[in-house]
């Protein structure tokens, strides 16, 4: 089996800064592109799991991006410094990531209310864990469809969740972009779900709001028919489409493509994945108060 990866974050055409950063094997980027080839066995993925991670900032162009790459930072070395199974491992780094925004806001004033979003995956010698607090995504392609495997904690999602909006009428709700869930909040508390085994050709996407705001879900799909086999080309197809759209915010997209997939592999990753179970999220919000995105972002 090969792993290939692909990242690019950009701050887009209107903001002076990028608070997004993004996370591929240890390296933390909020600017340009960065790419990696492992192959299955490669030791930072049979060893304690690979990381990939977007993080998108809150709270004004210092605190954001202050927030989103200390959480980036202190998420990836947490979860290498410890030797618990690889779940609980994702709880801790979390929480240690967590609390670190927290602390940094309070001893600096001028962060006071920063704090950012949290969405990935860890690569593992069995397939994958999605973990994410906030409203970057996390998609997957498969075979000429793309399928969301997060729900936005936002209002909006909320909604969703209670069965009393639709996932397409959330686009478009006014308060789509009201924070329930994310990094640097005392109620914090991080959604994990099993990748469910990848199969030959899967793609799985990382994205900010920057991007799965702007390109509509039919131009989506139609950008990774066209070139899904090619992660580069595709990766920066997508970064140029939300700009093209008018790049209002900053845009990051990290993608992984699974390849040399063999079936008897799919069977072992879904079968430990259903023995594992599903982890869910602890504490799902369910007031009517968060923290709005726009304007201080």
């Amino acid at each position: 089996m090969r792993f290939d990866i692909f990242g690019r974050t950009e701050a887009g055409l209107v903001r002076q800064e990028n608070e997004d950063h993004m996370l591929i094997g240890g390296m933390i980027r909020n600017r340009g592109s960065l790419g990696l080839r492992l192959d299955g066995d490669d030791e930072l993925i049979t060893g304690p799991g690979l990381l990939l991670a977007v993080a998108d900032g809150i709270g004004g162009a210092a605190g954001g991006a202050t927030a989103s790459r200390l959480s980036l930072a202190t998420l990836e070395r947490a979860f290498n410094g410890d030797s618990r199974p690889v779940r609980e491992r994702l709880v801790w780094a979390s929480e240690a990531a967590n609390a670190a925004i927290l602390d940094a806001a309070r001893a600096q004033p001028e962060l006071a209310g920063m704090g950012c979003t949290l969405a990935g995956v860890c690569l593992t010698g069995t397939g994958y864990l999605v973990f994410h607090a906030g409203d970057s995504r996390i998609y997957r392609y498969r075979r000429g469809v793309i399928k969301a495997l997060t729900l936005d904690d936002t209002l909006a999602g909320l909604a969703v969740r209670a069965g009393r909006l639709t996932v397409g009428a959330s686009a478009r709700h006014p308060r789509r972009h009201v924070l329930t869930n994310y990094a640097g909040s005392l109620e914090f508390s991080l959604a994990i779900e099993d990748g469910r085994g990848p199969d030959d050709g899967d793609v799985v996407m990382i994205c900010s709001d920057g991007l799965h705001d702007l390109v509509p879900p039919a131009e989506l799909e139609s950008l990774f028919d066209r070139a899904a086999t090619d992660l580069d080309t595709l990766g920066h197809t997508l970064i140029e489409s939300a700009i093209a759209h008018g790049g209002h915010d900053n845009v990051s997209v990290v993608l992984l493509r699974f390849s040399g997939v063999a079936r008897e592999a799919r069977v072992e990753g879904l079968d430990a994945a259903q023995d594992n179970g599903s982890a869910g999220k602890a504490g799902t919000p369910d007031g009517d108060t968060g923290k709005e995105k726009g304007g201080a972002r």
